[in-house]
């Protein structure tokens, strides 16, 4: 129920982090239930704005996730850094490792995610001026919006 609760888009992403720290403090949690945490976790912490603290986990994330080997924490990770990326102007390599998630299979297991590395990847595009691009990612992201019934997704699309 915690990790539900930490991958929630609609709570605030204090909330989560509480979620995913309490989890974390757990102990018989699998290195799987782990793996995600931590993932979330990170993600959270850039999501609230406290950059700081989200690059104080970031090493210990990317260990617990790749000796984890699951699919969907790395697509978690990995949608986290993209953000990271971006926020450190790094727009290129943003748009990399949201190309990345695309080829993901895990992309199908967490349907938010992939939708949100669909909206990153779109402005990250816009940003680094490859305008087409992102008009594109744009475009094939509110079709899937609109079929799936995502009202979020699709208005942060349309922006």
């Amino acid at each position: 129920m915690l990790l539900t609760i930490a991958g929630m888009f609609a709570l605030s992403p204090d909330l989560r982090i509480d979620a995913g720290r309490r989890a974390l403090a757990l102990e018989h949690v699998s290195p799987t239930t782990r793996a995600r945490h931590r993932a979330a976790l990170f993600h959270n912490f850039l999501v609230a704005g406290r950059f700081d603290e989200g690059r104080e986990v970031l090493d210990a994330t990317r260990m617990a996730v790749m000796a984890s080997g699951d699919g969907v924490a790395r697509f978690s990770l990995l949608l986290a850094e993209s953000a990271l990326e971006y926020i450190d102007g790094n727009f290129m390599r943003s748009v990399e490792l949201t190309q990345e998630l695309t080829r993901s299979p895990a992309a199908e297991e967490d349907p938010a995610r992939a939708r949100l590395s669909r909206v990153m990847r779109s402005e990250a595009l816009m940003v680094a001026e490859e305008f087409e691009e992102s008009l594109r990612v744009s475009n094939e992201g509110i079709a899937d919006a609109q079929r799936s019934r995502q009202g979020c997704t699709l208005r942060m699309l349309e922006i």
